[in-house]
């Protein structure tokens, strides 16, 4: 089973994610940032690892969203992976200013992708996340004042 964490990051109705093929269906798919665990670390710290790393960029974790689990087919294998998932914010706002950010020591380029696309059957992974982001908008939404 592998570890993984993910940092949500939203900005005027968008998530920050970068694009992937399914190695089988080759059907496009969009994921958060982040990436597998190191043996015994700690979720946020590796997450402020992922983060240095992939983006040269320092994150402050707001907070700690429900873990998911989820079984998936690679290049015709079973994967087990267990997500640990964290909203963020960049500490450098002018981070939210650029379109596309360059993953480093990667092909990917992340980008601000509109939630509402992932409403409309963008396939966003892990399997859950859009319901999990989903419902949370709608928590939000509804509530107010007592």
């Amino acid at each position: 089973m592998r570890r993984i964490v993910l940092g949500i990051v939203e900005h005027q109705g968008k998530l920050l994610v970068f694009e992937g093929k399914q190695s089988i269906t080759e059907r496009i798919f969009y994921r958060p940032l982040g990436g597998g665990l190191e043996e015994g670390e700690d979720p946020r710290e590796g997450l402020i690892r992922e983060f240095r790393e992939e983006l040269g960029a320092e994150i402050e974790i707001l907070e700690q969203l429900p873990t998911l689990e989820n079984t998936y087919k690679w290049a015709d294998q079973t994967k087990h992976e267990v997500a640990f998932l964290y909203r963020i914010r960049f500490l450098d706002g002018s981070i939210y200013d650029q379109q596309t950010l360059q993953v480093n020591d990667a092909p990917e380029v992340a980008f601000w992708k509109p939630l509402a696309d992932f409403a409309s059957g963008d396939w966003l992974v892990p399997e859950g996340l859009t319901d999990l982001l989903s419902n949370e908008q709608t928590d939000i939404q509804t509530e107010g004042p007592d």
